[in-house]
């Protein structure tokens, strides 16, 4: 259309040298690479595991939540709470997982044209806070599993589970572990916000 080439060698290469991306896009170039997830064994894994995390985890939920109701032990008050902060951030990687087989769904061999598009939307932002704290609510909930079975939490609270303090105590480590979470997840999204639009 403007007169403007490319040399043959550069077209399928992995970078976009046209404006309208048909040097990556076009049908020269294998299918797969103009998919989100870029082989079937992807995209049906990513169906499955979503499903998967996202109803077992959910199970896991409400079970482990009745649980930590119902527990007597201030131990067993913590180590549940701590599974059930594991079992939320799973269930966070699985809504992540099902958002990405979603899109490769919605937008077919259409990806590779609309890549700039979707990279950019806040969809795509979306989906990498929920990612990113997923998988950090994960970690810093098993690393915090892992020091309550090896060191004593006993020490850090009083023996009895219902007095104030020991409440206080509990509410501000499950706090700081979602404060950290959150605040990983959220701050570099904002901090890459064009502000020149």
């Amino acid at each position: 259309e403007t007169g403007e080439y490319i040399s043959i060698l550069a077209v399928c290469d992995g970078n976009f040298d046209c404006r309208d991306h048909f040097d990556e896009c076009g049908d020269s170039c294998s299918e797969s690479s103009r998919h989100l997830l870029q082989n079937t064994f992807l995209r049906a894994f990513s169906w499955v595991s979503g499903i998967a995390a996202t109803f077992l985890n959910l199970s896991i939920i409400g079970t482990n939540a009745m649980k930590v109701y119902n527990s007597r032990s201030l131990r067993g008050r913590i180590d549940k709470l701590l599974i059930l902060l594991v079992a939320v951030g799973d269930f966070l990687i699985g809504i992540y997982l099902l958002g990405i087989a979603a899109v490769d769904f919605h937008f077919k061999d259409k990806f590779c044209r609309k890549k700039f598009q979707w990279l950019s939307s806040s969809y795509c932002n979306a989906l990498g806070v929920v990612s990113t704290i997923g998988s950090q609510l994960s970690i810093f909930s098993m690393a915090s599993l892992s020091v309550s079975r090896v060191v004593s939490i006993n020490s850090l609270v009083s023996k009895d589970p219902t007095t104030l303090r020991s409440h206080l105590k509990l509410m501000v480590m499950f706090a700081s572990l979602l404060v950290a979470s959150l605040s990983l997840a959220f701050f570099p999204p904002v901090l890459c916000v064009d502000t020149t639009a």
